[in-house]
Protein backbone atom coordinates (compact mmCIF):
# COMPACT_ATOMS: atom_id res chain seq x y z
CA UNK A 1 0.00 0.00 0.00
CA UNK A 2 1.12 3.58 -0.65
CA UNK A 3 0.37 6.25 1.97
CA UNK A 4 0.89 9.96 2.23
CA UNK A 5 2.23 11.39 5.49
CA UNK A 6 -1.15 12.38 6.93
CA UNK A 7 -2.69 8.96 6.24
CA UNK A 8 0.31 7.19 7.75
CA UNK A 9 0.14 9.32 10.91
CA UNK A 10 -3.62 8.72 11.15
CA UNK A 11 -3.17 4.95 10.95
CA UNK A 12 -0.53 5.09 13.68
CA UNK A 13 -2.73 7.20 15.95
CA UNK A 14 -5.55 4.69 15.41
CA UNK A 15 -3.22 1.82 16.35
CA UNK A 16 -3.63 0.00 13.05
CA UNK A 17 -1.17 -2.61 11.82
CA UNK A 18 0.03 -2.00 8.25
CA UNK A 19 2.83 -2.24 5.69
CA UNK A 20 3.18 0.84 3.52
CA UNK A 21 5.44 2.73 1.23
CA UNK A 22 5.20 6.34 2.42
CA UNK A 23 5.78 9.74 0.83
CA UNK A 24 6.14 8.47 -2.75
CA UNK A 25 8.43 5.67 -1.63
CA UNK A 26 10.86 7.80 0.37
CA UNK A 27 10.49 5.33 3.24
CA UNK A 28 8.67 2.20 4.28
CA UNK A 29 6.79 1.56 7.52
CA UNK A 30 5.77 -1.87 8.75
CA UNK A 31 3.82 -2.24 11.97
CA UNK A 32 2.85 -5.82 12.79
CA UNK A 33 2.28 -5.11 16.48
CA UNK A 34 2.60 -1.99 18.64
CA UNK A 35 5.46 -3.48 20.65
CA UNK A 36 7.71 -1.49 22.97
CA UNK A 37 10.53 -1.19 20.42
CA UNK A 38 11.15 0.17 16.94
CA UNK A 39 13.88 -0.84 14.51
CA UNK A 40 14.97 1.72 11.91
CA UNK A 41 17.32 1.47 8.95
CA UNK A 42 17.67 5.14 8.07
CA UNK A 43 20.62 4.79 5.69
CA UNK A 44 19.34 1.74 3.83
CA UNK A 45 18.49 3.75 0.70
CA UNK A 46 20.43 4.41 -2.47
CA UNK A 47 17.71 6.27 -4.40
CA UNK A 48 18.14 9.87 -5.60
CA UNK A 49 15.47 11.98 -7.29
CA UNK A 50 16.07 12.03 -11.08
CA UNK A 51 17.19 15.68 -11.17
CA UNK A 52 19.64 15.04 -8.36
CA UNK A 53 21.02 11.83 -9.81
CA UNK A 54 22.30 13.58 -12.94
CA UNK A 55 23.90 16.29 -10.78
CA UNK A 56 25.58 13.92 -8.32
CA UNK A 57 29.37 14.11 -8.47
CA UNK A 58 29.73 10.69 -6.81
CA UNK A 59 29.47 7.38 -8.63
CA UNK A 60 27.57 4.42 -7.20
CA UNK A 61 30.63 2.91 -5.51
CA UNK A 62 31.49 6.20 -3.80
CA UNK A 63 27.94 6.59 -2.54
CA UNK A 64 27.81 3.00 -1.29
CA UNK A 65 30.76 3.64 1.02
CA UNK A 66 28.50 5.66 3.31
CA UNK A 67 25.09 4.18 2.54
CA UNK A 68 23.98 1.18 4.57
CA UNK A 69 22.25 -0.94 1.97
CA UNK A 70 20.70 -4.17 3.18
CA UNK A 71 20.30 -2.94 6.76
CA UNK A 72 16.56 -3.27 6.12
CA UNK A 73 17.15 -7.02 5.90
CA UNK A 74 18.44 -7.02 9.48
CA UNK A 75 15.34 -5.16 10.67
CA UNK A 76 12.86 -7.13 8.56
CA UNK A 77 11.56 -9.47 11.26
CA UNK A 78 10.97 -6.84 13.91
CA UNK A 79 7.38 -5.95 14.83
CA UNK A 80 7.92 -2.29 13.90
CA UNK A 81 10.33 -1.17 11.19
CA UNK A 82 10.96 2.14 9.48
CA UNK A 83 13.26 1.92 6.46
CA UNK A 84 14.57 4.84 4.39
CA UNK A 85 14.79 4.27 0.65
CA UNK A 86 16.46 7.56 -0.28
CA UNK A 87 20.20 8.05 -0.23
CA UNK A 88 21.73 9.89 2.68
CA UNK A 89 23.36 12.07 0.02
CA UNK A 90 19.93 13.47 -0.83
CA UNK A 91 19.24 14.20 2.85
CA UNK A 92 20.95 12.64 5.84
CA UNK A 93 18.50 11.48 8.48
CA UNK A 94 21.30 11.55 11.07
CA UNK A 95 21.48 15.33 10.74
CA UNK A 96 19.19 18.16 11.75
CA UNK A 97 17.08 19.63 8.93
CA UNK A 98 19.36 22.69 8.69
CA UNK A 99 22.40 20.50 7.92
CA UNK A 100 20.86 17.39 6.33
CA UNK A 101 21.66 18.33 2.71
CA UNK A 102 25.35 18.02 1.97
CA UNK A 103 27.45 20.10 -0.38
CA UNK A 104 30.50 18.10 0.68
CA UNK A 105 30.57 14.82 2.59
CA UNK A 106 33.53 12.83 3.88
CA UNK A 107 35.94 15.07 1.96
CA UNK A 108 34.17 14.75 -1.40
CA UNK A 109 32.01 17.23 -3.30
CA UNK A 110 28.54 15.71 -3.61
CA UNK A 111 27.15 17.84 -6.46
CA UNK A 112 28.56 18.86 -9.83
CA UNK A 113 26.64 22.15 -9.57
CA UNK A 114 25.19 23.66 -6.38
CA UNK A 115 21.62 22.65 -5.58
CA UNK A 116 18.92 25.28 -5.95
CA UNK A 117 17.01 26.41 -2.88
CA UNK A 118 13.96 24.55 -4.24
CA UNK A 119 15.96 21.30 -4.55
CA UNK A 120 17.28 21.69 -1.00
CA UNK A 121 13.78 22.46 0.30
CA UNK A 122 12.37 19.32 -1.36
CA UNK A 123 15.02 17.22 0.37
CA UNK A 124 14.45 18.87 3.75
CA UNK A 125 10.69 18.28 3.35
CA UNK A 126 11.37 14.56 2.83
CA UNK A 127 13.59 14.56 5.93
CA UNK A 128 10.84 16.26 7.94
CA UNK A 129 8.23 13.80 6.65
CA UNK A 130 10.05 10.79 8.06
CA UNK A 131 10.48 12.48 11.43
CA UNK A 132 6.79 13.47 11.47
CA UNK A 133 5.89 9.80 11.13
CA UNK A 134 8.50 8.72 13.71
CA UNK A 135 7.22 11.37 16.12
CA UNK A 136 3.67 10.06 15.82
CA UNK A 137 4.90 6.49 16.20
CA UNK A 138 6.93 7.22 19.34
CA UNK A 139 4.05 9.21 20.80
CA UNK A 140 1.71 6.24 20.24
CA UNK A 141 4.17 3.73 21.69
CA UNK A 142 4.85 5.91 24.73
CA UNK A 143 1.09 5.99 25.38
CA UNK A 144 1.07 2.17 25.42
CA UNK A 145 4.34 1.28 27.17
CA UNK A 146 6.28 2.64 30.16
CA UNK A 147 9.52 2.49 28.14
CA UNK A 148 10.24 2.35 24.42
CA UNK A 149 13.48 1.28 22.77
CA UNK A 150 14.72 2.43 19.37
CA UNK A 151 17.20 0.27 17.51
CA UNK A 152 18.81 2.13 14.61
CA UNK A 153 20.63 -0.35 12.36
CA UNK A 154 23.72 0.86 10.50
CA UNK A 155 26.60 -0.82 8.74
CA UNK A 156 30.06 0.24 7.76
CA UNK A 157 32.58 -0.70 5.16
CA UNK A 158 34.99 -2.78 7.24
CA UNK A 159 37.42 -3.24 4.35
CA UNK A 160 38.51 0.38 4.05
CA UNK A 161 42.26 0.95 4.00
CA UNK A 162 43.59 1.77 7.45
CA UNK A 163 40.62 0.34 9.36
CA UNK A 164 42.64 -2.42 11.03
CA UNK A 165 40.80 -5.12 12.96
CA UNK A 166 37.12 -4.29 13.24
CA UNK A 167 34.30 -6.12 15.00
CA UNK A 168 31.69 -8.03 13.07
CA UNK A 169 29.01 -6.25 15.13
CA UNK A 170 29.37 -2.94 16.91
CA UNK A 171 26.62 -1.81 19.24
CA UNK A 172 26.95 1.95 19.50
CA UNK A 173 26.25 3.16 23.01
CA UNK A 174 28.31 6.34 23.06
CA UNK A 175 25.30 8.66 23.11
CA UNK A 176 23.27 6.65 25.61
CA UNK A 177 22.82 7.39 29.29
CA UNK A 178 24.75 4.32 30.43
CA UNK A 179 23.83 4.83 34.07
CA UNK A 180 20.14 4.54 33.20
CA UNK A 181 20.38 1.93 30.40
CA UNK A 182 23.34 -0.30 31.35
CA UNK A 183 21.17 -3.37 32.05
CA UNK A 184 19.56 -3.05 28.61
CA UNK A 185 22.93 -2.51 26.96
CA UNK A 186 24.38 -5.57 28.67
CA UNK A 187 21.50 -7.72 27.41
Amino acid sequence: MELDIDSCVAMIREGKAFDASVNDGAFFVRIKDYAHFVCTAIHNGHRLRPGLLENCALDDAQRLREEDLWTADIAANMPITVVANDSRYEYDLNRAPATCVYEEAWGQAVWKAPLSEAEKAASVAKHNALYTVLGALYEKLESLHPQVLAYDVHSYNCKRPGMGDVPLFNIGTEQLNTQRWQMVIDQ
